[in-house]
């Protein structure tokens, strides 16, 4: 955390707005993990009257930084402002498991809004931390099965069908958790979902 020299201003204005922000309404849906949550724009409306009352502003500056071994990692820096000039700095920095535009804008949507509600103390459910930070040594495990699987297997048809699997499972943040739930059955027990990823099933 980052602040400026002297905080009794920004300190003054923050508890009077927090006195008066409105809940963060969990009005979002994670579809794969049925789960509620209160979305980034819940939580900016749930504050923004407050804070503007109060002359207080918050910015919020995504970047991509590499870190040590070429590791890809989202950081988001969140200031909090007062019209005194006083502020309040955080930043917070998440390893990309796939470096993709699913997962590069889930990250920074997860570090934005996980940001935000610390910042200012608004209560709220994980959501996006799912897509942002997927269980990746069972995704590996499960892409080398899969791989392996298609190099063993003769079967035009299987091939396909396991070529599929690995479009998805190239894809965690989206794709790979839900398909982790069916690894253990048979394949032609997730064929109709794994070629609904290409549109070739349209009953599912």
């Amino acid at each position: 955390m980052i602040k400026s020299q002297s905080i009794g201003s920004i300190s003054d204005a923050l508890s009077k707005a927090q006195g008066q922000f409105n809940a963060a309404i969990k009005d979002s849906t994670n579809p794969h993990f049925k789960s509620k949550y209160a979305d980034l724009a819940s939580c900016i409306d749930a504050t923004r009257k407050a804070l503007s009352d109060n002359n207080l502003a918050v910015s919020q500056f995504p970047s991509m930084i590499i870190r040590e071994e070429n590791t890809f990692c989202v950081k988001v820096i969140t200031l909090l402002s007062h019209s005194s000039g006083e502020f309040f700095e955080s930043e917070i920095i998440i390893p990309l498991g796939q470096v993709t535009p699913q997962s590069v804008g889930s990250s920074i949507t997860y570090a934005r809004r996980y940001s935000y509600a610390a910042l200012l103390q608004i209560s709220q459910e994980d959501d996006d931390a799912n897509a942002a930070q997927p269980t990746q040594p069972i995704i590996q495990t499960a892409r080398k099965k899969t791989e392996d699987q298609l190099f063993d297997s003769t079967s035009l048809a299987h091939q396909k069908t396991l070529k599929y699997k690995l479009e998805a499972l190239a894809m965690p943040e989206k794709y790979g958790e839900f398909l982790l739930k069916f690894d253990k059955k048979p394949l032609s027990e997730i064929e109709p979902f794994l070629k609904s990823l290409k549109g070739e099933n349209k009953n599912v």
